[in-house]
């Protein structure tokens, strides 16, 4: 992957999540606050949900990437198939191996961006919350 392209993922990640950081901040009123304790839980909560939220996403994206919800999908397939009887009754895989074979191809991966920048929300929250204990 070229190394503009991998940049981009990066920063794209880091702006949907300071996006999501600044709502927080406004829903709690940071701009208003004078006492530091205050200000220091603020900055916690709004690190701390686009942290959990991006590194979420990305932990799920990878399990799902690596074929953990494969078996929910070709059980739907499987049932969908016996019960609108589709004429192309051959094109499908007859058993799960065959699926994941037919899927192991397709597997995208890199999902790794989305777990870094979530985990810096995290430190950047946890940082804010010894901050604001110890004040």
């Amino acid at each position: 992957m070229k190394p503009e392209r991998k940049r981009g993922k990066y920063i794209i990640a880091s702006l949907v999540g300071f996006a999501v950081m600044t709502g927080v901040l406004f829903m709690r009123d940071f701009f208003s606050l004078t006492d530091p304790t205050e200000t220091f839980a603020a900055l916690c909560d709004a690190c701390f949900v686009p942290g959990v939220l991006l590194a979420g996403v990305g932990a799920l994206l990878f399990v799902a990437d690596d074929g953990l919800f494969d078996i929910f999908a070709f059980g739907i397939q499987k049932v969908a198939r016996l019960s609108l009887r589709k004429k192309r009754e051959g094109t499908a895989p007859l058993t799960f191996y065959d699926y994941r074979a037919m899927k192991q191809g397709g597997r995208k991966g890199g999902f790794g961006f989305l777990l870094v920048i979530g985990g810096m929300y995290l430190i950047a929250a946890v940082v804010f919350l010894l901050l604001s204990e110890g004040m």
